[in-house]
């Protein structure tokens, strides 16, 4: 008899994790299938003041896994400092997963205009102006 464990629920709420660590994470997520429910808020996944391709890349990596992921059922990346670029990425993914049910983006900067907000499946709040 096989005993097997499976992860369901990973939570990393406040982790100090930036873009590096989540193409990292994004890595790992792509090889599993059991992971359902997955909680980033409250990383620094775009650092203030940090600019350049490499702080995008691991968001990049995320939206590309959340793409093709048939696993992910919700996924929580409030307060996360996203703003335009990591949404349009994001809304990409949407756009090829029919398996996800909520993605969580309450507390980013993503603009009240931006197309993602369109998707039924995104909650949170979008902001009135960008500085």
């Amino acid at each position: 008899m096989k005993n097997t464990c499976e992860l369901k629920t990973l939570i990393l709420h406040d982790c100090t994790l930036d873009s590096s660590a989540l193409g990292e994470l994004a890595i790992g997520l792509t090889k599993n299938t059991s992971v359902q429910t997955l909680d980033l808020s409250k990383n620094l996944i775009r650092r203030p003041g940090v600019h350049g391709l490499n702080t995008f890349a691991g968001l990049q990596a995320f939206a590309e896994m959340l793409a093709t992921s048939t696993s992910l059922l919700y996924v929580n990346l409030a307060n996360c400092r996203l703003r335009d670029r990591g949404a349009d990425s994001l809304h990409e993914a949407l756009k090829a997963n029919s398996c996800l049910q909520t993605l969580d983006l309450s507390g980013n900067m993503i603009p009240a205009n931006h197309p993602i907000w369109g998707d039924t499946r995104v909650i949170g709040n979008a902001i009135k102006h960008v500085d």
